[in-house]
């Protein structure tokens, strides 16, 4: 056992060189790990805020038909508009459209179909879209 004590080499400079190489892996992939995790995080909150913001402009929609009237909801009545975190854009499209398949564009059919898009994003323009269905009662 004190042989063992006494017959201390020590690390040799390849030793040190392979150490000092797995540590600098081990940190790249550590820290890229945690970039990527941290991107993909404020990515996820930037959806739900746009998300956010196209069901707020539907609510308001919904609520201008309950009080103003079917007629009122009309594209001219509703600007795009800017968040102003994000630089979220919200745009709302009103089409009048035959109530049988809601994709066909028919005047005074008592249907309309409002898409709210909300879009962000500089290099890959992403968007989050809700449609819903005003009818005239």
């Amino acid at each position: 056992m004190f042989k063992r004590i006494l017959n201390k080499k020590g690390l040799s400079l390849l030793d040190s060189l392979f150490g000092t190489i797995i540590l600098s892996v081990a940190l790249t992939v550590g820290l890229s790990a945690i970039d990527s995790a941290s991107a993909n995080a404020v990515n996820n909150d930037i959806t739900v805020l746009a998300t956010q913001y196209a069901n707020e402009q539907i609510e308001i929609i919904l609520t201008d038909k309950e009080y103003r009237g079917y007629d009122y909801v009309v594209d001219a009545n509703y600007d795009n508009e800017e968040s102003d975190q994000y630089e979220i854009i919200r745009s709302v499209n009103i089409t009048e459209v035959d109530p049988d398949d809601l994709t066909t564009p028919e005047e005074n059919s008592g249907a309309k179909k409002v898409a709210v898009t909300t879009t962000w994003g500089d290099d890959d323009n992403q968007t989050v879209t809700i449609t819903t269905l005003v009818v005239d009662n």
